[in-house]
């Protein structure tokens, strides 16, 4: 039975040079290096860069187009047993991704509860209320000039928190006794809501992404055994044909 095996050499041309050369197509690994400024960029390094990238670019098409003649040389049944090798695991690979994805919604979707209640008190915290005032001070003078100015207590207003880095002095009405009584608001409430529905946006698009990479693998096994079937079946028709007039 025939087998494909890795391209073992490839003959290759230094487009800054001209010289050609035979390399392992299989061993060869070319490392491009981290990206600089430009302006700290040699002009031959960035050629020889450009150059190492071309010489990998060709391997890999020399390595592909040497696997597709030893496909291509295969018998029909060495095709389909081929096919099978490389696509059933393929196939695993993203028939568990997918899964994962429409567990990772799920989860994301039963936990939606306890996400938005988490996010709503985030908003308390980080002071996104309108109806807040907050006072940043700098250092311990500016924060007692502050109180003795009496800008805590403008507009019928009182301290319900003192926060750091960087200290600041949160100012809320004197009928609302903590940060916490924000984050049963309705913007309280809208806000976790946006925050949860972005997040679940995210991983439906790597569900649907992970499905269609799925189905176009399947779609794609399938056209190229189905090829090698009708194929098969044709030259079986000619034989038979054969023998009948015989």
């Amino acid at each position: 039975m025939m087998s494909i095996e890795p391209a073992k050499t490839a003959i290759i041309t230094d487009p800054v040079t001209g010289k050609t050369f035979a390399g392992q197509a299989e061993t060869l690994h070319i490392e491009t290096p981290r990206a600089v400024d430009a302006e700290d960029v040699n002009p031959e390094a960035q050629a020889r860069i450009d150059a190492f990238n071309q010489i990998q670019h060709e391997i890999a098409n020399q390595a592909d187009e040497q696997s597709q003649q030893a496909y291509n040389a295969m018998t029909p049944t060495e095709k389909k047993i081929h096919l099978e090798r490389v696509y059933i695991p393929k196939l695993e690979r993203l028939a568990a991704a997918h899964r994962n994805a429409c567990d990772a919604v799920a989860n994301f979707e039963d936990f939606h509860d306890a996400f938005t209640l988490m996010e709503c008190a985030k908003y308390a915290n980080d002071c996104r209320h309108p109806e807040l005032r907050v006072i940043t001070c700098n250092g311990i003078h500016h924060r007692k000039h502050i109180v003795e100015s009496g800008q805590i207590s403008e507009g019928d207003y009182h301290q319900i928190a003192e926060l750091t880095f960087p200290q600041r002095i949160v100012c809320a009405p004197r009928s609302v006794s903590s940060l916490m009584h924000y984050a049963k608001t309705k913007e309280a409430q809208e806000y976790a809501e946006n925050v949860y529905k972005v997040e679940l946006d995210k991983l439906i698009r790597i569900r649907d992404r992970a499905a269609r990479e799925k189905v176009a693998c399947e779609l794609e096994a399938q056209q190229r055994y189905e090829a090698i079937t009708e194929i098969t079946s044709f030259f079986t028709k000619i034989k038979q044909a054969a023998r009948k007039a015989s």
